[in-house]
């Protein structure tokens, strides 16, 4: 499998490219690499594609050098695992408005495989880890990007305590639940909700 550099580049403030990608046809994943894209968001929340459809996905991108970006469903610890473990590089939980959300999603991506009391503990408290557990850690899930679906008006109004938690890597807003949530459903050129995506 391909280094994974999708999370560098988003560090180092490089511009990326990507596209969603709804399909299993193998074609797409021939013109995503003709495309130079950087990575492909593979939707599970809104798309039925399931567990193996994702990792064969996953794998053909791995393989091209894309980086597989997968939507859970809802933000979960156990699906983002699945995901990780499918191949995903990237995972996009939908509906973040809460630290807890943020915790636990950013447990199951950069402290996998623990789990229970003592990953709660190092949530709580990261500078209690162990030097040899920190290193094995960060080796282990290095190069996983978690990402926060930003798409209500309470998500919004903590967006600088959200970004503040250690391990979040970059924010997606949802632009049609968002202008739901606002009661301009759809309405994407209104003043408002212009100003609340700037």
């Amino acid at each position: 499998m391909p280094e994974k550099t999708l999370l560098n580049k988003l560090k180092s403030g490089q511009t990326v490219y990507g596209t969603c990608i709804t399909s299993i046809a193998p074609i797409w994943a021939k013109a995503a690499r003709n495309a130079g894209l950087d990575f492909v968001f593979l939707d599970t929340e809104h798309i039925p594609l399931e567990r193996m459809e994702i990792a064969t996905l996953c794998q053909l991108y791995n393989a091209m050098g894309i980086a597989p970006v997968v939507r859970i469903p809802f933000p979960d610890s156990i699906k983002a695992c699945q995901m990780i473990d499918a191949g995903a590089e990237g995972i996009l939980a939908p509906y973040i408005e809460t630290v807890e959300q943020i915790n636990e999603l950013v447990g199951a991506l950069k402290f996998r495989p623990l789990k229970g009391k003592r990953l709660k503990e190092l949530l709580e408290n990261p500078d209690s880890i162990q030097p040899e557990l920190k290193s094995y850690l960060e080796n282990y899930n290095r190069g996983n990007i978690c990402i926060l679906n930003i798409e209500s008006i309470p998500a919004v109004e903590n967006l600088d305590k959200l970004l503040s938690l250690p391990g979040v890597d970059a924010v997606f807003i949802g632009p049609h639940d968002l202008s739901v949530n606002m009661g301009l459903p759809e309405m994407y050129d209104h003043p408002e909700f212009e100003k609340m995506v700037s």
